[in-house]
């Protein structure tokens, strides 16, 4: 049975997909969010938006929330600023 080079998830592991090097899509997801995104920069993106909506109405925004960690993460954050 093929396993990922980097976290040995099994190939039957469902939606995933192996590149030329043996890595699975979550290793290859995760190196490139490391490598590719600026997220300083990404996180001045989000306060300009905040700040450009935050008490025009009745409601600054609507927040989908599943209960999980992200989402979770993203109402602590616009809570909080």
């Amino acid at each position: 049975m093929k396993t990922c080079t980097k976290c040995i998830i099994p190939e039957t592991a469902e939606t995933n997909k192996f590149n030329s090097n043996g890595s699975c899509s979550v290793c290859s997801q995760i190196d490139y969010k490391k490598e590719k995104i600026d997220w300083t920069e990404r996180k001045k993106d989000l306060d300009k938006l905040i700040n450009k909506y935050k008490g025009q109405g009745e409601y600054d925004c609507i927040i989908p929330f599943s209960g999980g960690k992200d989402s979770a993460f993203a109402l602590y954050y616009l809570v909080k600023n």
